[in-house]
């Protein structure tokens, strides 16, 4: 039995193409944890400054916004995703967190018919407003 052809050469060959795999693996990003969305948020121009946002990748991913009107989702899914808004009222102040209208614009509020749609590239930072 020679090197080539013997059964350390397969198990050599299949420990090799393991390794590879392993290494195309790691180069996709898969789970690496460090692509990121960030941006403001606006609904008709006016900025938000409370509420949040879901991404609908695969799993989903939400964030909270910000007084100043910003978002991070960590750990986004590399892809092309649909976003929607979420504009409760604040119940303990009786205010909202968004205009009137954006309370009633059922749009934004589901998957199927929001206007806002991001692509995160995996392993970077995208930053994006969202403009509902």
């Amino acid at each position: 039995m020679t090197w080539k052809t013997g059964v350390w050469a397969r198990a050599f060959a299949g420990g090799c193409g393991l390794l590879l795999v392993a290494m195309l693996v790691s180069a996709t990003g898969c789970g690496k944890g460090d692509t990121i969305l960030r941006g403001k948020v606006k609904y008709k121009g006016t900025e938000l400054n409370g509420g949040g946002i879901q991404v609908h990748s695969t799993p989903s991913r939400q964030s909270g916004i910000a007084p100043d009107g910003s978002y991070e989702v960590k750990n986004a899914i590399a892809g092309k995703w649909k976003v929607t808004l979420d504009v409760p009222t604040d119940a303990g102040q009786k205010k909202s967190f968004a205009p009137q209208e954006a309370l009633k614009d059922t749009k934004v509020g589901n998957k199927d018919t929001t206007p806002v749609e991001v692509e995160i590239r995996d392993g970077t930072t995208t930053v994006k407003d969202l403009e509902f």
